[in-house]
């Protein structure tokens, strides 16, 4: 055939002493041309969280980022991001990239403002601690 089938997984993880850690991302067959919100985004002493999104398509997009407080109240001014096809970008410390204090129980909207491309998100939880991450897939609101 032409077009195989593609099976693909990550786990990403930190090697300690005391063995390995991390998080488990798991394949996904779609992402959304319009728009998702990913949720659980938490900052604190204890925790910082990472935005991921990637280019499902082989085409490009530009996307728009907001911030939501608790209470759904943008926070900072949004992240405007270009994602190459097939391409993967990543936001480390989400509440650092949008100039505004940490956090519990925020979220981030995401649409597409330009391009022809889909994407998927998910945002990495981080214990501050340990370094061990949860995983926590976008939701499409779109």
């Amino acid at each position: 055939s032409d077009n195989p089938p593609l099976a693909v997984a990550s786990r990403t993880y930190n090697q300690s002493l005391q063995g390995t850690y991390g998080q488990f991302i798991p394949a996904i067959t779609a992402g959304t041309r319009g728009a998702a919100t990913v949720i659980g985004i938490d900052g604190s002493a204890d925790h910082r969280s990472n935005l991921l999104i990637c280019e499902m398509l082989g085409k490009s997009v530009e996307i728009e980022a907001t911030l939501r407080g608790p209470h759904g109240n943008p926070l900072g001014n949004p992240l405007f991001l270009s994602v190459e096809p097939f391409d993967l970008v990543q936001v480390n410390d989400v509440f650092t990239a949008f100039a505004v204090s940490p956090q519990a129980n925020c979220r981030i909207d995401m649409r597409r403002t330009t391009g022809q491309g889909s994407f998927f998100a998910l945002a990495s939880v981080v214990d501050s601690q340990t370094g061990d991450a949860v995983a926590i897939s976008m939701a499409e609101i779109e």
